[in-house]
């Protein structure tokens, strides 16, 4: 990973940052890069540099021959019909698996104590993961909210002869909630 001014920042890496870091589905190439930093900052991101995968990073996709290309397997016009579609049921569920659809809800993650307590926070659902920046009001889609409200730590009580007498759960993350509070009932 390298650090990049977002001012300088090239619309590959604006679009890949917004993707995959800030999780805007609707971030492309097709974007002016002024209108991708705008998405960035209304997301919450307000620091002047962006994480972005350096060129060894990535991976690019090379066209490969077949060793044998007479070795090929026909398809069977039976087996077609089998073949999965990409219907309006498909299509809506990835959009309920990526967040996309959630109802936005405003939070304020305040600075911890400890080495991290500064820093973003990483919160991933279903293998989708998003950076929540501290210090800053900003609109997360519901289900990464319920994930962090989720993220506990349990403590224990003991008593003079080390027994446990009581647990708690303690949220790792506190976070208050400014805006959308009725989504969380």
């Amino acid at each position: 990973m390298k650090n990049l001014d977002i001012k300088k920042a090239t619309l590959e890496d604006l679009v890949w940052f917004a993707k995959n870091v800030m999780a805007i589905e609707d971030a492309d190439s097709s974007m002016s890069a002024d209108s991708l930093r705008g998405k960035i900052k209304k997301a919450g991101w307000d620091k002047p540099n962006i994480q972005v995968r350096e060129d060894e990073d990535m991976v690019e996709a090379t066209e490969v021959e077949s060793p044998a290309p007479e070795a090929k397997k026909e398809i069977d016009e039976i087996k077609v019909d089998a073949l999965p579609v990409e219907s309006d049921s498909i299509l809506k569920r990835r959009a309920e698996v990526s967040g996309k659809d959630d109802p936005k809800i405003k939070i304020f993650l305040p600075k911890q104590a400890g080495q991290s307590g500064g820093r973003a926070i990483s919160v991933g659902v279903n293998g989708t993961h998003i950076l929540i920046p501290r210090e800053q009001e900003c609109e997360v889609p519901l289900r990464y909210v319920l994930a962090l409200k989720d993220a506990v730590s349990t403590e224990y009580d003991f008593d003079d002869e080390g027994s446990v007498t009581n647990t708690r759960d303690v949220q790792l993350y506190p976070f208050n909630v400014i805006e959308g509070r009725e989504h969380l009932a």
